[in-house]
């Protein structure tokens, strides 16, 4: 077998003691670097005592770093007999508390100013604990810093006296303190150490194999705890120190940030006026802001850098400004105009300007902006220049109901993607004009700003056009959330209420509005708070019922598992119901038939009761208190009773109280049937 032989090494070997104590020889070596040479192999030559002057002048970070940059120099920063160069470093920090005795330099300084993890070397380790003396990432932390009782849950049996000396022993060791000086300065008394407190285990574990000593004759129990636990208390008041100096170096790097912001901020203004500018040109943007309030002093070199960003951002703003005039200058305009078009309305029937413009869609129309940008916006628009538009503007009008009338189709659309609607509809959305979608049962909307009433979508935009002319109906991109008004799509109710009145499912809404009103088209709930025929409409009608059905549906779901039994004795019941077409809620008279029935409402009370109602309801306890139905909470499941008082809330008049009872639990008052609850 061929072999060879190993070169023979030429000099010391790196790292020897002679090396690092050495104070008139070179810190090189003397054996050949293989390799091109860094920007470090200067250094290597520079004699000892040379070396050890300029490393004591280094932050202690920087000899950290510089000690990571090779074996040699790590035996040489970190050897014990170089100490002094640690002291030095550590010393020049202005108001640093000095290393504790029972530490080495070097690994205070990793404590202080590095962010490596202690014990996986993660580079990102942000948590740290001055008391523990440990600098850990996100993972470490979590697996070894845990509380008192998860840590000592396996071995505390092992512990002679139990309890007791299990305090003495958490006592005895350091837990964390977090950042907060007043949680450190608490943490100095050993007896707060408690179960619930963060400890690190392997200190945990060693202060309960440690061998105790006993407790001398005549000797306090405080005097004996501080004497046990001298080194927990040493540390947590050295990190007390240490958390009021990192307080007091943030506070001070902020106020010498602050200054030097505005020198920088200074120097660039005269710089600015110099050549020419005035502050009153300046933007007051966030590009402007990260260019000029910098914590960097202002040299030539960062001037030349940044100088055409500057100026680049002031002849922004002046055309910004020059813009926003010219915009201010339309908006006045464009308001004569909204004024010139109202009285244009005043010809209108009321259904045409129900689907007219508000004020802010008025100034998005082509022919009207191009009108108020005419001349650069300069002087007044005259009511003839606006009549002279003519044909054109009737045709964008026509051209903005139509976008109008889809905004309102998309929400629909955008709704039954998240609700259950019969196949027709769903096929209706998709097939028909938008003209027709909005004329269906279905096509029922509130306003997502004001929430009063439920409208069609006439009386929606009608609404939107006079109570928030500011606000935009057309969206650029209408989302969920973003719509100028929501459908209430209870498509399965309005289908049901059509079909047990003999309607055709695609009677249009105007329709059925005016057979609510001749009193034809009624529901025989005979509900007091239900409006009289006149003042209904197809909307308020639907919202009724659904809102009925809804609320019964979600008191069953609630109801207690044993509702068969209870309801022997308590009756739950809606009003509204579709099973029999003879006992349903809506009717549909024949056309010349009395509309008496549809007037018909439960407002019928005799005094002795009406009074018993009002002396009930004058036994409120507060103001705060709400009036809600014995019966319904006699029903309810008690985990759900609390979720479910809006569901039990009685209405506010002696009518309305005794038809509820009546309809919906077959029962007459009596005056524990209202209780008082306070949310």
């Amino acid at each position: 077998m061929h072999t060879t032989k190993k070169k023979a090494r030429v000099g010391r070997e790196p790292g020897t003691a002679s090396a690092s104590t050495s104070t008139s020889g070179a810190v090189s070596t003397g054996g050949a670097h293989r390799g091109r040479a860094g920007k470090l192999s200067g250094l290597m030559q520079v004699p000892m005592d040379v070396f050890f002057e300029i490393t004591s002048h280094l932050r202690p970070i920087d000899l950290l770093q510089l000690a990571r940059t090779s074996k040699y120099l790590r035996s040489v920063i970190l050897g014990r007999t170089n100490r002094f160069v640690w002291l030095a470093s550590l010393n020049s920090v202005a108001g640093l508390p000095p290393c504790p005795t029972d530490m080495a330099e070097p690994m205070y300084a990793a404590l202080l100013f590095d962010r490596i993890c202690m014990l996986c070397g993660e580079t990102r380790s942000h948590w740290v604990d001055y008391a523990i003396r440990l600098r850990l990432c996100k993972s470490c932390y979590h697996t070894h810093i845990q509380k008192g009782r998860d840590i000592v849950h396996d071995w505390v049996w092992d512990i002679p006296d139990g309890d007791e000396a299990l305090k003495f022993c958490m006592a005895m060791t350091p837990c964390e303190t977090t950042r907060h000086v007043g949680t450190a300065r608490a943490s100095e008394a050993p007896l707060s150490h408690t179960k619930d407190r963060n400890y690190y285990g392997p200190q945990l574990l060693a202060s309960a194999q440690k061998e105790w000593p006993d407790r001398l004759e005549g000797q306090s129990e405080e005097d004996f705890l501080e004497s046990l636990c001298s080194d927990s208390i040493r540390r947590h008041q050295h990190a007390t120190a240490l958390l009021q100096w990192e307080s007091a170096r943030v506070i001070q790097k902020r106020e010498e940030d602050s200054m030097i912001r505005e020198r920088r901020k200074e120097s660039i203004v005269e710089r600015l006026k110099a050549i020419g500018y005035s502050e009153d040109t300046f933007p007051n943007s966030r590009e402007w802001g990260k260019l000029v309030e910098q914590p960097k002093e202002l040299t030539d070199r960062i001037w030349n850098n940044i100088q055409p960003k500057l100026l680049d951002l002031i002849q922004l703003e002046a055309k910004r400004r020059v813009h926003e005039q010219f915009q201010a200058r339309v908006d006045l305009r464009l308001h004569s105009i909204a004024g010139y078009f109202d009285t244009y309305m005043e010809s209108m029937s009321e259904y045409e300007r129900e689907l007219m413009p508000n004020t802010y869609e008025l100034g998005r129309l082509p022919l009207l902006r191009t009108l108020a940008e005419k001349d650069d916006a300069q002087g007044d628009v005259a009511y003839t220049d606006f009549l002279a538009l003519g044909a054109q503007l009737l045709l964008e009008l026509e051209q903005y109901k139509k976008r109008a009338q889809e905004v309102a189709v998309k929400i629909i659309a955008d709704i039954l993607k998240k609700r259950t609607a019969p196949a027709q509809i769903r096929e209706e959305v998709t097939s028909l004009p938008s003209a027709t979608i909005i004329t269906r049962h279905y096509a029922v909307f509130w306003c997502n700003r004001c929430n009063t009433e439920p409208r069609s979508f006439w009386d929606m935009h009608a609404h939107w056009r006079t109570a928030h002319p500011q606000l935009p109906w057309e969206q650029v991109n209408c989302q969920w959330g973003t719509w100028p008004c929501f459908c209430v799509l209870e498509c399965q109710v309005g289908q049901n209420m059509l079909e047990a009145a003999g309607l055709p499912l695609d009677t249009p809404i105007d329709t059925l509005t005016e057979l609510i009103r001749s009193g034809r088209l009624y529901c025989n709930c005979q509900d007091p708070a239900l409006p009289l025929p006149e003042h209904l409409n197809w909307p308020k009608m639907l919202m009724h019922v659904a809102t009925d059905i809804t609320e019964f549906s979600a008191r069953r779901r609630n109801a207690k598992k044993d509702i068969g039994a209870m309801e022997k004795k308590y009756v739950m019941r809606t009003l509204h119901t579709f099973a029999e077409p003879d006992n349903s809620c809506i009717k549909l008279l024949p056309e010349g038939a009395d509309t008496a029935p549809a007037r018909e409402r439960a407002t019928v009370l005799d005094d002795k009761t009406r009074t018993r109602v009002q002396e009930r309801l004058a036994a409120r306890p507060n103001a705060a208190a709400k009036h809600i139905c014995r019966v319904c909470k006699k029903l309810a499941a008690a985990r759900s009773s609390r979720g479910m008082r809006s569901l039990m809330a009685l209405p506010d008049t002696p009518e309305g109280i005794v038809h509820h009872l009546r309809a919906c639990h077959d029962k007459e008052f009596q005056k524990w049937d209202i209780l008082f609850v306070t949310h």
